[in-house]
């Protein structure tokens, strides 16, 4: 089980990369439910999915992933990255700065019947939100 999860996940991962957006749903299940924790956000189903997706890559452009770790557990995938891209747009009500950013995340992944069926993101959203200038670096006491 654990190579199938493996070759599912880098298939998943080489069509998210390329932003290859059939490709990647074609890997979904239809009652995909992926869970943003930092924004308190939980998306049920392809067609919430593809908002969430165009919502970020408007506010976000020139993504880069690199991948730091990757832990494959039957048919769960725990993977650690640093996203680097642009502040290109909106996010949460804030005008596009264009600065780079860079944002450390973790995912994890749980595969069923040979498709993604759910996701939990975590990432750095203080740092996020420093970097484009939302909030101020905190001073050590």
């Amino acid at each position: 089980m654990q190579e199938e999860t493996r070759r599912l996940f880098e298939e998943l991962e080489e069509a998210a990369l390329t932003q290859d957006v059939e490709r990647t749903f074609a890997l979904c299940t239809d009652d995909i439910v992926v869970e943003d924790v930092p924004l308190g956000r939980t998306l049920n189903g392809k067609e919430e999915l593809r908002a969430y997706m165009e919502e970020i890559c408007s506010a976000f452009s020139d993504a880069l992933l690199t991948r730091h770790a990757c832990l494959v557990c039957g048919n769960h995938v725990v993977v650690e990255a640093i996203n680097t891209m642009m502040h290109s747009g909106e996010f949460l009500g804030y005008p596009a700065t264009g600065r780079e950013v860079e944002v450390r995340a973790c995912g994890i992944l749980r595969f069923q019947a040979g498709k993604l069926h759910d996701v939990r993101l975590y990432y750095d959203m203080a740092s996020l939100l420093r970097q484009i200038g939302i909030v101020e670096e905190l001073k050590a006491a």
